[in-house]
């Protein structure tokens, strides 16, 4: 059976994550295969499993975050404050990953329109312009 948590993680006053549910909630089951045999094994996970799993690969988000920060020119920072943080990608759907990150980093983050696309999309618009900016780009 499945239920839907109203939030997988949200932030802690220590930067960890934790449940924002006070009991296990079980996700959607997940359907494997096993070359083993011809049954297809199913798996379910519950929220804390999952906040547990996250611990250790938001916690090294975080700090990439900081040192990012802290090596960005404060001109760049300023921006970056007034505009926020941007996520895309899968690991900006996890659910409350955006308040998290504002409330480690210090600075707003916000999830982009279309997180899975949006760096594919951006790059398709660019290659009109890749003369131009390969003049940016590091000689490899």
């Amino acid at each position: 059976h499945s239920a839907t948590p109203r939030s997988i993680i949200s932030a802690t006053s220590s930067g960890g994550v934790r449940s924002s549910t006070r009991r296990p909630v079980s996700i959607t089951a997940f359907n494997g295969s096993c070359k083993a045999s011809t049954i297809s094994p199913v798996v379910t996970v519950t929220t804390g499993e999952i906040v547990e799993a996250l611990q250790d690969p938001l916690k090294a988000v975080i700090e990439t975050g900081r040192r990012v920060l802290e090596r960005t020119p404060p001109e760049l920072v300023a921006d970056i404050i007034d505009r926020g943080v941007a996520l895309c990608g899968g690991g900006a759907l996890l659910r409350g990953v955006d308040k998290l990150l504002t409330k480690s980093l210090g600075i707003p983050a916000y999830l982009v329109d279309n997180p899975m696309t949006c760096v594919v999309e951006g790059a398709v618009k660019s290659l009109p312009m890749y003369n131009i900016l390969r003049r940016s780009l590091p000689q490899v």
